[in-house]
């Protein structure tokens, strides 16, 4: 008798796909999920031997050549050059971005493809494609490139260009500048451990990883739960420094994992950002009376009493210089050091209000033209731009319809507040929320 909670193993379907010949002589973008750092280096010289744009998650360590993804994406001139597509061959899954995500959702090639080790359903958008369940690596050696000439022309310069603007703003102390600039904090021959909510996305849309440096997370629904335990697992299976990046919140929810830190093999960091709650959740368009104390939770706690208690050093830095001379000192000492970035807890709020036209931006909430572009406005969120916005000239928060298959987080969105902005026209196309 067979037992009903077993499931007969289905076969791989790593065969080689016999038309590849044809389809890597045609005009293809590559997008990069989650995968490991042996393979994201892979992927990344096999889609420029192919002269295709890698559009790589912060978790595929493909290096992400085409860095802010979440910035550019937004621009009409790289949707309408990534609409020349005939095929998308997706590696990996577990994609961050939601405008990488809103454009997966409604891009049509010819063809799409999903290659992952994992089974199941990868694709939220329902593309009718191939679903190939097999070892990245393995896919890729029987599926070899062919030298080919780059076919993308502004996207490149479109992601530059972001990437240059972001460098721009790097100064100010925040911690959107601090996920733009953590690959300049990472131990050499050590690893990155990124929490989720907020940081990840921020990594994601402002940072560029070396390619092939180990990343991990723990991505799924168990949101923050358990991250510094996870963390914690991660240096010590792999015995190598480890530098942990969490939100206040993620510390609270898993506080006593601490004490699996007290005893590590290598130089461990923690950097706690620390802006007094779930601000991601100020993105929502939720009540203003009941925002703060059913969305946002502020906690009003610091963690210095936290890193007494487990006997672990600490530090609170105010600005740059203090954290590279914190991280330096931490660097020297197999042990752990918990780093505290308290940040305004405001920013979130100011920059949503800003795009709302009802007041001024924290940092530099930007509606500006690219150079050579026509139409909607691009926008720049250093602090917390994930309301997006693409171009339609409608200002009508009425005529906002979700394309088929979008994955609107929130069909509202098109929230009439900011209808009434004279500078920003409202989207027809999509509009996404963290």
């Amino acid at each position: 008798m067979k037992n009903p909670g077993l499931r007969e193993a289905r076969r791989r379907e790593s065969d080689k796909q016999r038309d590849w010949f044809f389809w890597r002589q045609k005009r293809g973008v590559v997008v990069a999920g989650r995968m490991s750092a042996e393979e994201g280096k892979k992927v990344a010289q096999w889609a420029q031997t192919l002269g295709w744009p890698l559009i790589g998650d912060v978790l595929s360590q493909t290096g992400q050549p085409l860095p802010c993804a979440d910035l550019w994406l937004g621009n009409a001139k790289a949707v309408t050059e990534l609409q020349q597509a005939q095929i998308v061959v997706q590696l990996g899954s577990s994609l961050t971005g939601k405008r990488l995500l809103q454009w997966q959702a409604t891009c049509e090639p010819e063809e799409y493809w999903v290659i992952d080790n994992i089974e199941g359903r990868l694709d939220p958008a329902h593309h009718r494609g191939r679903r190939l369940v097999a070892k990245i690596a393995d896919w890729l050696e029987l599926h070899p490139a062919e030298k080919r000439k780059p076919w993308c022309v502004e996207i490149p310069r479109l992601a530059e260009l972001a990437w240059q603007r972001v460098v721009a703003q790097r100064d100010t102390f925040g911690e959107a500048q601090l996920a733009h600039r953590i690959r300049d904090y990472l131990p050499e021959q050590g690893q990155l451990f990124v929490g989720n909510s907020l940081v990840v996305r921020l990594i994601d849309a402002l940072s560029q990883l070396p390619a092939g440096y180990p990343v991990y997370s723990n991505r799924g629904a168990s949101g923050i739960d358990g991250l510094l335990s996870t963390a914690a697992g991660v240096q010590r299976a792999s015995a190598k420094s480890t530098l942990a990046i969490v939100g206040d919140l993620s510390a609270l929810y898993d506080l006593n994992a601490l004490a699996l830190l007290r005893q590590v093999s290598a130089p461990f960091v923690l950097i706690v950002v620390n802006n007094n709650g779930g601000q991601i959740f100020s993105l929502l368009p939720t009540p203003q009376s009941k925002r703060e104390r059913f969305y946002l939770m502020p906690q009003n706690v610091h963690f210095d009493h936290a890193a007494a208690m487990f006997n672990l050093r600490y530090h609170r830095p105010e600005n740059w210089e203090e954290l590279e001379l914190a991280l330096a000192s931490a660097w020297r000492t197999p042990a752990t050091t918990l780093i505290e970035l308290v940040v305004n807890e405001t920013d979130g709020r100011a920059d949503v209000a800003a795009a709302s036209g009802a007041g001024k931006p924290s940092m530099m909430l930007h509606a500006q033209k690219m150079p050579g572009q026509s139409g909607m406005p691009w926008l720049v969120f250093p602090a917390r731009f994930f309301l997006a916005i693409a171009a339609s000239g409608s200002r009508s928060a009425s005529s906002f319809t979700p394309v088929r298959g979008s994955i609107l987080t929130y069909r509202d969105m098109a929230d009439r507040r900011l209808s009434r902005s004279a500078d920003l026209p409202m989207s027809s196309n999509y509009c996404a929320l963290l």
